[in-house]
């Protein structure tokens, strides 16, 4: 049994308003699973919904940069869907800013929702599921080659460093887990560079990402119904997604 062991149950994914996260969202809806897609632009995660589609999608407000509002929202999942089976850490926060004239302001929204919104939705989704006795629940973060070759431009170290800090704390949680004996799973996806809105945020990130081969979202949604699909004997620590083309050192 592949990913269809999960249609009709719940998976709440960050960052679904654009991006990665709204074509994850929009993957899963079509195997059934029932999304709820966090976002702080609820109305765009409101537009995702196409008829049809054999799972439902709620879009509930939630800014994975404050500790209130994410669990306010893992409150309202409890108490109107019974609770989350799958996580998928997408929301993101990038900014140009180097180690040498860099904002502080900037670097402690790039914490806040990088590494600690990640981790406290992570922790609320890892005890939903325990309460609830799902030993078969998966929480997947989106995170970046970063994480393992930081990015040869300047200004970007700071993104590496968080990427890398997402790593670590998936085999954190994995080894956590399995201390409880629990086989809640944990994933891990570093694609290289995507194509996002992200990429034109700036002029600098606009520049440097300009001629650069790109994925296209609809890879990493598939790379997430794979490791979704696998059997529960199977856990896939981490996929590692480059464009066919990309040049890196």
């Amino acid at each position: 049994m592949g990913i269809e062991k999960y249609a009709g149950r719940v998976a709440a994914i960050t960052g679904a308003s654009s991006g990665i996260g709204a074509g994850i969202a929009q993957e899963l809806l079509k195997h059934g699973i029932n999304v709820v897609g966090l976002a702080r632009r609820v109305e765009q995660v409101k537009a995702l919904e196409v008829k049809g589609l054999p799972g439902k999608l709620y879009a509930l407000q939630c800014d994975v940069g404050k500790e209130e509002s994410i669990l306010s929202a893992f409150k309202w999942i409890r108490e109107n869907l019974k609770g989350v089976d799958i996580l998928i850490n997408s929301a993101g926060v990038d900014h140009e800013t180097d180690f040498i004239s860099g904002k502080t302001e900037h670097w402690r929204q790039m914490f806040e929702v990088n590494e600690l919104g990640l981790a406290i939705c992570s922790r609320e989704a890892v005890q939903d599921m325990m309460r609830r006795g799902v030993d078969d629940g998966f929480i997947i973060h989106i995170s970046s080659t970063a994480a393992h070759i930081p990015i040869f431009n300047d200004g970007l170290g700071m993104h590496s460093a968080n990427k890398t800090a997402v790593r670590i704390m998936a085999e954190g949680l994995r080894k956590d887990l399995v201390a409880k004996k629990s086989k809640i799973r944990v994933g891990q996806i570093s694609p290289g560079v995507v194509k996002t809105p992200v990429l034109t945020q700036s002029d600098k990130f606009a520049k440097t990402f300009a001629d650069m081969p790109c994925l296209q979202v609809e890879d990493l949604a598939n790379a997430v119904v794979y490791m979704l699909s696998q059997p529960p004997r199977v856990q896939v620590h981490e996929m590692i997604i480059r464009p066919t083309g990309e040049y890196y050192e």
